[in-house]
């Protein structure tokens, strides 16, 4: 018998074999293009945690231990009050406070995803609040200061949902005290 054309069962064969390797090139392809999405997303996150991180360094590098508290010494602290030298009294004394202001306080904290800068007075009254960073993990901040230390640990965590599918960048770093 002289056969001309596909039997049945070949044709599934193919029609199997072209099923699989399209869903495997648009798998690389999806992949790709969530890659590529995400990018820009992973690079906002990871300028997030670094401006964060940094604006606190800044401050508490010319703080001193005994002008903190808490003392930091549990990982379970997620804020920090302290305050940082504004000048000299008569005698040549440093004065410490904030803003300028003697005896205010500042406070590291996070408040609805927001890492915040607030001036505390001398009631512990917030009288300025400024955001350093959004989208900050629940728990995402971190202040540890072993008892006896001059160093601080921070770590801050940012976290962000892209595409459904979360991102996130934590940074940690030491600050030594100055005074």
């Amino acid at each position: 018998m002289n056969k001309k054309g596909f039997s049945l069962v070949e044709v599934l064969i193919v029609l199997a074999i072209f099923t699989v390797m399209f869903g495997l090139i648009f798998d690389i392809f999806i992949s790709g293009q969530n890659a590529f999405q995400s990018g820009p997303e992973q690079q906002d996150i990871q300028n997030k945690v670094r401006q964060g991180i940094n604006a606190m360094t800044r401050e508490l590098y010319t703080s001193k231990t005994s002008k903190i508290t808490p003392l930091a010494a549990s990982p379970n602290d997620n804020y920090i009050i302290f305050q940082v030298p504004i000048g000299y009294d008569t005698s040549g004394s440093l004065l410490w406070g904030a803003n300028g202001m003697e005896n205010y306080k500042i406070k590291f904290s996070v408040e609805d995803q927001n890492l915040v800068r607030s001036i505390l007075n001398t009631a512990l009254n917030v009288v300025e609040q400024r955001v350093l960073a959004t989208d900050v993990a629940t728990s995402g901040l971190k202040f540890v200061l072993p008892p006896g230390s001059n160093t601080l640990s921070i770590s801050l965590t940012v976290q962000k949902d892209v595409y459904r599918r979360p991102l996130s960048e934590n940074l940690t770093t030491k600050v030594t005290f100055r005074n």
